[in-house]
């Protein structure tokens, strides 16, 4: 069985490999795009699609609300992860 840690890093190879979302593609998400997506997948991973449908930052077409709870939180994961290193890339990539 594969840990939190693989799984959400696995999801983030997906993205970039099939979805082809990668760190240049985010660099283009600002005001806190990344983690209001991951907020919104968090409310699906506790059972509130209503209020996760108000958290999501983007066209409704690439929210998959129908995820099971543990793949919500995957991907919540993924963003968050994908945000820290938006942002580390911005600072030259300086450390925590």
């Amino acid at each position: 069985m594969a840990t939190g840690l693989e799984l959400i890093a696995a999801e983030q190879q997906r993205v970039v490999e099939i979805e082809g979302y990668g760190p240049s593609h985010n660099a283009q998400h600002t005001n806190n795009q990344l983690p209001k997506a991951a907020i919104a997948y968090l409310f699906l991973a506790t059972g509130d699609e209503i209020r996760a449908g108000y958290s999501w930052p983007w066209d409704g077409s690439y929210f998959r609300p129908k995820d099971a709870p543990l793949r919500a939180l995957v991907k919540a994961g993924a963003l968050i992860a994908s945000e820290i290193d938006r942002r580390q890339q911005l600072e030259g990539g300086k450390h925590v």
